[in-house]
């Protein structure tokens, strides 16, 4: 099934692209908490106002893979077989939990602080993602860099792709036996869950969005045992903390730039204190050039 994860992997972020720094636009609040607990949550997508997004792509896939279906008329075994892959995939309980960690190349920019950091308290975190692929090496559920596709041409033109390699893997296959068909099943589940994940409204193509991803089926012990909660107000929201104590990589170098408000002069002393605690270099605190936040 190598030609599937073959497709995925050319969405996820370039190895040179990883070497960047990207944002994460935050408040104190969530930072004390990662550097005390050297931990990243990855929140369960389905209590973000990006679930409306990965509806959306899922709809967009059912609707090409039933068209794909209706046009294989001289290969019955697959439109069978993706008949099958269609009623399965149209019971959501069987998609797994998707949990995502939003970044940005976009540095110290007035609509990211209004929409995600908007309170004295808020600060552009900057994030070196290859650092921090370090310090996953061996994680139990290691996740992915994405970059977000916001045209829905492109977004439809990944879904045909998908299930055009999944043709072809079952091409190679025609015998179809159930183990087979059971794994090209799995493959396409995480095709289209990964995929998904990476869509979003165009209206926000501002952002220049880059996704950690994790998804995983609910039953899946791993998940079981990383899965915690957090409150937000009355809600309770699912998240997995994936850790980045790593003993080879200080949390300086993840975490090279901390951007902070003009008008937070007392909330940039505590930081300097904060930073001092855990190793990270006074020199990383800078004030933002933005003069608003609302």
């Amino acid at each position: 099934m190598s030609k599937i994860s073959d497709f995925v992997q050319k969405y996820v972020t370039t190895d040179q692209e990883l070497r960047k720094t990207f944002y994460h636009y935050t408040n104190l609040t969530a930072l004390e908490s990662i550097l005390r607990k050297k931990s990243i949550w990855l929140s369960d997508s389905a209590f973000q106002n990006d679930a409306v997004e990965f509806k959306h792509g899922f709809e967009i896939a059912m609707r090409i893979m039933r068209g794909m279906a209706e046009q294989t008329d001289g290969n019955p075994a697959w439109k069978e077989n993706i008949n099958k892959f269609f009623n399965y995939l149209s019971d959501g309980k069987n998609m797994p939990r998707v949990f995502i960690f939003s970044l940005t190349q976009k540095r110290d920019v007035l609509p990211h602080w209004s929409r995600y950091a908007t309170s004295s308290q808020g600060i552009c975190l900057g994030v070196n993602l290859y650092a921090f692929l370090r310090t996953q090496v061996g994680a139990p559920m290691p996740w992915l860099p994405y970059k977000i596709i916001y045209d829905r041409d492109l977004q439809e033109k990944s879904f045909t792709d998908s299930f055009t390699t999944i043709q072809e893997c079952f091409t190679e296959n025609p015998s179809g036996d159930e183990k087979f068909l059971n794994n090209l099943l799995s493959e396409t589940i995480v095709a289209l869950t990964y995929l998904c994940s990476s869509f979003k409204n165009d209206h926000f193509s501002d952002e220049s969005e880059t996704r950690l991803i994790l998804a995983s089926v609910i039953n899946d012990p791993k998940l079981k045992e990383a899965v915690d909660f957090h409150f937000r107000r009355e809600l309770m929201i699912p998240h997995i903390a994936t850790s980045i104590a790593n003993n080879n990589v200080p949390l300086s170098e993840i975490f090279p730039e901390i951007l902070v408000p003009i008008n937070s002069d007392l909330n940039r002393e505590s930081l300097r204190v904060l930073c001092l605690k855990y190793g990270i270099s006074q020199e990383a605190i800078k004030i933002s050039d933005v003069p608003l936040r609302s």
